[in-house]
């Protein structure tokens, strides 16, 4: 009887890897995580660490002496350089991909006679800007900032005893994955899996639907007042820091995934509609891709694989081209 425990254990454990195998080889999705060294939390906000390889999503990342995304080892600024800063999340620190191959470090490799500082880090929020841009200006680095946004940068936390009240319109169909969520044994499995094991992600992805279960959470921010008085405050700060620091200060609008589908774009602009109306009140400077992004043959090319939010290699391609477009960064 234990033989054949043994002997089954052994199949099963053989088939998961020889699946594993196969997810790797056809890149059915991506490993997702940030090595623990990647971030320092003793501070507030948060930041990286500072000189350090780490990785995330599967792709080695570098810092500077400041914890900015550079990148390798070796990169150095120049000293007569003007500085451009950048202000973002996961998505501008270019999670999943390597950094010259980011908008940010096509950008970087154009505008040789720039340093553009890249303080974006992984689950930053609008808060966190506010707090990064005072902090920074204060050091007078740089005059020119630009801010990318993502929707997911509303920046709140919702308790459990408030989240089925807030949620239940636009989530009640993800209701057991949310359970499973609040679990700590699934959440500490959920964390290991989703950094080791491609074939965990694309199996957890295609049950779970991914893209549109993180686009109805925001949505569904996006629809309470509470948490859009505290969008539109951050935002009143930001701005606020801009006018007494003398700041050239833009916003960058990135759409979600499950928004540039097709009909969708018509269909789920809400969250841009309500951002672009406070931006609009503080006389700040945006520009709006969701349109660009919706206007592609294949706008699902432009994410990573079953990704709400983080873009290919592709989608940092296009962006690129609209900055381009829409910045003039020479000296």
């Amino acid at each position: 009887m234990i033989k054949k425990i043994f002997y089954n254990c052994t199949i099963f454990l053989l088939i998961l890897v020889f699946f594993e195998f196969f997810a790797r080889v056809f890149n059915l999705a991506p490993v997702l995580g940030t090595s623990k060294n990647l971030l320092n939390t003793t501070t507030i906000p948060y930041k990286n660490n500072s000189n350090i390889k780490g990785s995330s999503f599967g792709k080695n990342v570098f810092t500077d002496l400041n914890g900015y995304r550079i990148p390798s080892k070796y990169f150095s600024y120049k000293n007569d350089n003007q500085n451009l800063l950048i202000l973002g999340d996961s998505v501008s620190f270019a999670s999943g991909v390597l950094e010259e191959e980011s908008f940010i470090g096509l950008l970087r490799k154009k505008n040789e006679n720039i340093n553009i500082l890249n303080t974006s880090v992984v689950g930053y929020n609008i808060k966190s800007y506010q707090q990064i841009l005072s902090e920074i200006s204060k050091k007078k680095l740089a005059q020119k900032v630009i801010l990318f946004y993502c929707l997911n940068d509303i920046g709140v936390k919702i308790n459990t005893i408030d989240k089925k009240s807030i949620l239940n319109d636009q989530v009640d169909k993800f209701s057991f994955v949310n359970r499973l969520k609040e679990s700590t044994v699934f959440s500490y499995l959920n964390n290991f899996l989703r950094s080791k094991s491609v074939l965990y992600i694309f199996v957890k992805s295609v049950l779970s639907k991914p893209s549109e279960r993180h686009f109805r959470y925001e949505l569904a921010l996006y629809s309470n007042n509470i948490f859009l008085k505290e969008l539109e405050k951050n935002i009143k700060n930001i701005n606020e820091i801009k006018k007494k620091f003398n700041l050239d200060l833009s916003f960058v609008v990135l759409p979600f995934e499950y928004q540039t589908r097709k009909g969708n774009c018509q269909k789920y602009l809400d969250p841009q509609e309500k951002l672009i109306n406070f931006l609009n009140s503080y006389n700040l400077k945006y520009f709006d891709y969701t349109s660009e992004f919706c206007l592609q043959d294949k706008p699902k090319e432009l994410y990573l694989k079953y990704d709400p939010v983080h873009l290919s290699k592709k989608g940092h391609r296009l962006v690129f081209k609209l900055l381009n477009r829409d910045f003039y960064l020479e000296n």
